[in-house]
């Protein structure tokens, strides 16, 4: 921790006041997963491998390791993350205090050509369908109001973080606005600390949830929407500020058929895959329809 008198904490410490301030959105019930129980007990990991290190360019100008800390700490919301910048293709650095140690979910859902030129039908209140090229209508997946509109807020805004547990003991998980007061934010909390709690020995590191990819098929008049998850886990390379890639998790859907190397996450986190559902078909029909997605949108 920075020294009291550091120059950013009076600043920090007022914007964190500020942003402790914002409107909340009012709890609604959750019907994501409704009926959902954690297995008893997880197969314990192996022993994790260490891969090299991820994209690192050098300290960013005018800011140590220690400041990064500081604002990470105050600061009101998940850092400012998309999903295609945690690829080691992307463009920049990725920084240990500037990816949550949390949630980041941001893939567009893969579809059948059949949805190709589909447009969106229904409200958020009745629930939603599609209306494909060739006149049949395509029921979506039942979703609480409440969650949806969250759902909407959130892929409208050009970050993909929802969750960041700070590690400090006493400081509350910063959440999205979008989904901050909402019925959705304890569970989005518990999802987040899942991976340590069953996989103790990753307590090391930070952990990060990701969407590996979504899919959306069709089941006769029904859309199904699926989702794989992963668990990366992250060090800080010698207090640089480097973020190193220690070991990833699989957390694949229910539609996964093959053996898997690592423990079976899938059930515990699989509200979060369907919530990961959602937001990659949404990504997805702000291709397909942009003006219908506009319109539920709308005030």
């Amino acid at each position: 921790m920075a020294h009291p008198h550091h120059p950013l904490l009076a600043v920090l410490c007022l914007s964190a006041l500020a942003g402790a301030a914002r409107a909340q959105l009012a709890p609604e019930p959750l019907r994501l997963r409704a009926g959902w129980t954690p297995p008893s007990a997880l197969v314990p990991a192996p022993e994790p491998a260490r891969t090299p290190l991820l994209r690192w360019s050098g300290p960013r100008p005018g800011l140590s390791a220690s400041d990064e800390e500081i604002i990470a700490l105050f600061a009101p919301e998940p850092p400012p993350v998309t999903r295609a910048e945690l690829e080691e293709g992307g463009a920049g650095a990725l920084r240990y205090h500037g990816l949550p140690g949390g949630i980041v979910l941001g893939c567009v859902a893969r579809a059948p050509a059949e949805l190709a030129g589909a447009h969106l039908s229904g409200s958020v209140e009745q629930g939603l369908a599609l209306e494909l090229v060739d006149g049949r209508r395509i029921t979506c997946p039942p979703i609480a109001p409440a969650t949806l509109r969250a759902a909407l807020a959130f892929t409208a805004q050009p970050v993909d973080a929802l969750v960041h547990l700070v590690r400090f003991r006493g400081v509350a998980p910063r959440v999205a606005p979008a989904f901050a007061g909402s019925a959705l934010e304890p569970l989005l909390v518990r999802q987040d600390a899942l991976p340590h709690r069953v996989m103790p020995e990753t307590r090391v590191w930070k952990s990060l949830i990701v969407d590996r990819e979504v899919r959306c098929t069709l089941r006769g008049t029904e859309l199904v929407l699926t989702a794989d998850l992963e668990v990366r886990f992250y060090a800080d390379l010698g207090d640089t500020g480097a973020a190193l890639h220690a070991h990833t998790a699989e957390a694949l859907a229910s539609d996964f058929v093959g053996p898997r190397t690592t423990p079976d996450l899938a059930d515990e986190l699989a509200p979060l895959a369907e919530l990961a559902g959602w937001l990659g078909f949404l990504r997805l029909a702000a291709e397909l329809d942009p003006q219908g997605l506009a319109a539920l949108r709308a005030p």
